[in-house]
């Protein structure tokens, strides 16, 4: 795997169809993972490299690779 990011200005090429967040109940910690991942270096995110690869990943599967429980 490659350690080049994205150029600057370049975001997630699936970032307007991303499944996982709607499932996010505090929007200030969505907009945390936004900017880490979706924003600057989606080259990291474990949804973009599965998504890359034509495995739809599981919506709850968080950009670092974990999984987002709910509050049930």
């Amino acid at each position: 795997m490659s350690d080049a990011t994205a150029p600057a200005g370049a975001r997630c090429p699936f970032i307007a169809r991303c499944p996982m967040f709607p499932l996010f109940e505090s929007q200030h910690v969505l907009r945390i993972y936004q900017i880490q991942f979706c924003e600057s270096k989606f080259e990291r995110c474990m949804r973009h490299q599965k998504a890359s690869r034509g495995v739809m990943p599981p919506a709850n599967l968080l950009p670092d690779g974990q999984t987002l429980t709910s509050r049930d």
